[in-house]
C-alpha cells in the first residue's frame, strides 16, 4: 500500500499491480481496503488521489460512494478519470448518472466535458443519454475543440436508429455547427423519408443544397476533422431529396 505513493512510478505500478494479481487469488485486507479508500478521498497530492482510485478499481471496490466522492473532486483529471470508470462495465447506477447529468451542464472543465462525451456510448440501455447530450451539445465554448464534437458524434451515431426523433431535438439545439450536419446526413443514410425534416431545419432550399449535395464533400463548416466521403447510401438518399426539393420549387 505505501509504494502507490512511490515517487518511481514504476514502483507505484507494481504496486498496483500486485495488488490487482493478489485480490484475484484471496480476499484483501480489510484494513488494507480502508487504508485505500482513505487514500481516495483525502490524500493532499492529486495524484495519490488517482492511484487511490485506480487501484480501487483494479481490486473491485470501486463502490458508488467513492465514485460520487471522486466526481466532486477538485482536480478535473479525478473527476474525468471517475466518469470513464464508472462507465467501464455499462453499469453506472441511477446516482452516478444523475451526477454526470448534472456535470455535462455545470462544469467547466473541457477534459470532463470530453469524459462526459465518450462515456455517454457506455451509458446502459434505459438511461437518459440524451439530457447528458442536450447539455454538452450546449457547450458553444467546445465549437473549435478538436476532440468534443468528434466524441459526441460517435456517442449519438450509434443510439440514432430508431431514435430519429432524439437526434433531430439535439441537432435542433446543438451549438456546434458541424455536428448538427452530421446528425442530418446520418438521418438520410437510415430514413430518406427523413428528408422533410432535414429541409425544414434549414433556412433555405440554396443552404441546403450547399450542404448536403453530391457534388461536395460532406464535411464541418468549421475548424475540426478532416471531411467525410459520402458513401453510396448516402449519396442515393440525398439524390432523392435533390429530387423531391427541386419538383417542389418547380
Amino acid at each position: 500500500m505505501d509504494l502507490l505513493g512511490h515517487a518511481n512510478d514504476w514502483q507505484a505500478r507494481t504496486a498496483r499491480r500486485l495488488l490487482q494479481e493478489r485480490a484475484r487469488n484471496r480476499p484483501i485486507d480489510p484494513q488494507a481496503i480502508h487504508k485505500l479508500r482513505v487514500l481516495t478521498r483525502t490524500a493532499t497530492d492529486p495524484v495519490l488521489r488517482l492511484q487511490g482510485l485506480w487501484s480501487s478499481h483494479l481490486i473491485g471496490i470501486l463502490d458508488e460512494e467513492s465514485l460520487l466522492s471522486t466526481l466532486a473532486d477538485p482536480d478535473d483529471y479525478l473527476r474525468s478519470w471517475a466518469i470513464q470508470l464508472a462507465g467501464d462495465n455499462r453499469a453506472m447506477t441511477p446516482r452516478v448518472q444523475q451526477r454526470v447529468a448534472s456535470m455535462a451542464v455545470t462544469d467547466r472543465s473541457p477534459v470532463v466535458r470530453m469524459y462526459i462525451a465518450s462515456a455517454i456510448q457506455r451509458l446502459p440501455a434505459g438511461s437518459d443519454w440524451t439530457r447528458v447530450a442536450e447539455a454538452l451539445v450546449r457547450h458553444g465554448e467546445d465549437r473549435e475543440d478538436r476532440n468534443i464534437p468528434l466524441l459526441l458524434w460517435q456517442s449519438i451515431a450509434p443510439r440514432m436508429p430508431g431514435h430519429l426523433e432524439e437526434a433531430f431535438h439535439l441537432a435542433a439545439r446543438t451549438q456546434l455547427p458541424w455536428l448538427a450536419e452530421f446528425i442530418h446526413w446520418y438521418a438520410l443514410v437510415l430514413d430518406p423519408k427523413a428528408a422533410d425534416r432535414v429541409v425544414a431545419s434549414l433556412v433555405t432550399l440554396d443552404e441546403y443544397l450547399r450542404k448536403y449535395s453530391t457534388r461536395h464533400r460532406f464535411g464541418p463548416t468549421t475548424a475540426g476533422p478532416a471531411a467525410i466521403t459520402l458513401n453510396a447510401s448516402a449519396r442515393a438518399a440525398i439524390d432523392f431529396v435533390e429530387t423531391e426539393s427541386r419538383s417542389a420549387r418547380n
